[in-house]
């Protein structure tokens, strides 16, 4: 029993570092002051109604610094690469910068942030708004974000240039492991224009300890509303900005 005991106060212990508890959904937790700490992003998106094999990667790399014991901010080097054909292989890379203050934490009686995101690259410009609301019940965590974001693009490409998106998570904290759950909302405009709204579902997991956090989803499109355009086309779901199936793996290591 008392074997029992100690190894549940240690991983309790290594639970404690863990900064990222949902791959897609924010907290409120931040670094402390002057801690620091390596990032690496991978996101797979697969399957639209293209009969072309479709599938884009997306990798991040950069470094995560506490400045106080709200903000802390996040450089990253962005590379995307969008593999439906061999011949049409393309490649987007933009540097991005993300700051997120806490105005209260998930322990409090209800976590409130703010994250601001801004990507540049050669072919256009991101620029990301985001509220994150969380609480901590026990082993339990609850997470509620809402973001819009605004994407021109000035090498001609016709893309969807507005995006708001909502997601809800919630977690279970077993030890350094948080097994939980994520839903998204993804709506998308062009030039003002209706593209279309898709759902998604799918189970997470992250693994937390004193020098490095990691965490996983999958998540598959359960569901969308249609643009006029694209109602009737024999498609049961919204793919013009949306894939049916979405994974992403995040780990980060302490300096």
């Amino acid at each position: 029993m008392r074997r029992w005991a100690w190894l549940c106060l240690v991983l309790g212990t290594w639970a404690a570092a863990g900064e990222r508890a949902f791959p897609f959904t924010f907290d409120s937790a931040t670094l402390e002051p002057g801690e620091r700490q390596v990032q690496f992003w991978e996101t797979f998106r697969s399957q639209r109604f293209d009969p072309a094999p479709y599938l884009t990667t997306e990798s991040r790399f950069g470094l995560a610094a506490g400045v106080t014991k709200s903000l802390d901010t996040l450089l990253l080097l962005d590379a995307t690469i969008n593999e439906q054909d061999p011949d049409l292989r393309t490649i987007r890379a933009r540097v991005s910068s993300l700051w997120k203050y806490s105005f209260l934490k998930a322990t409090d009686a209800l976590g409130v942030s703010g994250l601001g995101r801004v990507s540049l690259g050669l072919d256009g410009l991101d620029l990301e708004a985001r509220l994150v609301l969380d609480k901590q019940l026990g082993p339990v965590l609850i997470a509620l974000n809402a973001s819009v974001a605004y994407s021109p693009l000035w090498n001609g490409a016709v893309e969807p240039d507005l995006r708001f998106e909502e997601s809800l998570a919630l977690g279970y904290r077993v030890g350094p492991v948080l097994v939980g759950v994520e839903a998204r909302v993804r709506t998308a405009y062009q030039q003002r224009l209706f593209e279309g709204t898709a759902y998604y579902a799918g189970p997470t997991l992250s693994w937390s300890t004193k020098w490095f956090f990691a965490t996983l989803a999958w998540h598959a499109q359960l569901g969308a509303y249609k643009a006029k355009a694209d109602r009737g086309n024999g498609e049961a779901m919204e793919l013009r900005d949306n894939e049916r199936f979405v994974a992403r793996f995040l780990i980060g290591w302490r300096l």
